[in-house]
């Protein structure tokens, strides 16, 4: 059943954007996309340039920023936070499965 609007309804607010996310930096977004995909410090860090000690630094600044525990956590906050594969490949194979 879905739920249709009455003229007599207020208005919806519209969905506000993730705050969380506005608090990171460019880099401390890229690092956490890099970190939910699994790729390792030493990789993370030659791929951009840095050391070891700050891919570490910026995984801890992370974990602080978005409340979380630990590199797990980061994973888990990008997933809920990207496009499922699933979906995705879904909309690209148009359901031909």
């Amino acid at each position: 059943m879905e739920y249709s609007r009455r003229r007599t309804d207020p208005p919806r607010p519209p969905l506000a954007p993730d705050p969380a996310r506005r608090r990171l930096s460019a880099r401390e977004l890229e690092i956490a996309l890099l970190v939910a995909d699994g790729v390792k410090d030493a990789v993370i860090a030659k791929r951009l340039g840095l050391s070891k000690a700050t891919v570490r630094t910026y995984a801890r600044r992370l974990c602080l920023r978005l409340g979380l525990s630990d590199r797990a956590g980061i994973i888990a906050w990008v997933a809920t936070r990207r496009p499922s594969a699933a979906v995705r490949d879904g909309l690209r194979r148009g359901g031909d499965e």
